[in-house]
């Protein structure tokens, strides 16, 4: 029997409008695809904002993009709450410019559920940051999206630990 939860969160990379836009350009990556990985999010959220467990909604404006809201807006719902934090991030890293590390250190979160779009950039850049900073991180492989199957396998080789959404729900 998995173990229970108690000092985790999830960190959801890049579901936002722009990348959905993004999605639509990327050969391997269809329409209905990029559909399923919000649902699968959404239901992520929901799972561990109702089991007391920290869920961040973590979006990617660029320098260049700030005075454009639409690019950053997520598609994932939830009042921001004890349970739920939405927070931008300037740069591909969820840590690199935030206060992120320091918010999750004070509720004393010690393992991170990263999954999003894409690999190769924001998740790959946060899962990096993460384990530099100390943090356990586990990579949920059916709720992450690569540009490409080469660049998918080049980041997942580069994730320290890979589980599924339903076996992270498990945990919860």
């Amino acid at each position: 029997m998995a173990h229970q939860l108690s000092n985790g969160a999830l960190l959801s990379i890049d579901v936002q409008q722009g990348s959905r836009l993004l999605a639509n350009l990327l050969p391997q990556t269809t329409k209905t695809q990029y559909r399923g990985m919000v649902a699968t999010h959404q239901a992520l959220v929901s799972a561990f904002s109702q089991s007391g467990q920290l869920a961040v909604i973590v979006t990617d404006v660029p320098p260049f993009l700030r005075q454009n809201g639409w690019f950053g807006r997520s598609l994932l719902e939830g009042e921001e709450g004890t349970d739920l934090l939405r927070l931008q991030k300037p740069t591909p890293s969820a840590f690199a410019h935030t206060d992120l590390a320091a918010r999750l250190r004070s509720r004393g979160i010690t393992d991170l559920f990263v999954c999003g779009f894409v690999a190769e950039d924001g998740v790959l850049n946060t899962v990096k940051d993460a384990v530099a900073l100390g943090f356990s991180v586990t990579v949920i492989r059916d709720a992450t999206i690569a540009r490409n199957a080469k660049g998918r396998a080049r980041s997942f080789a580069q994730f320290p630990r890979v589980s599924t959404t339903d076996e992270v729900l498990a945990l919860l």
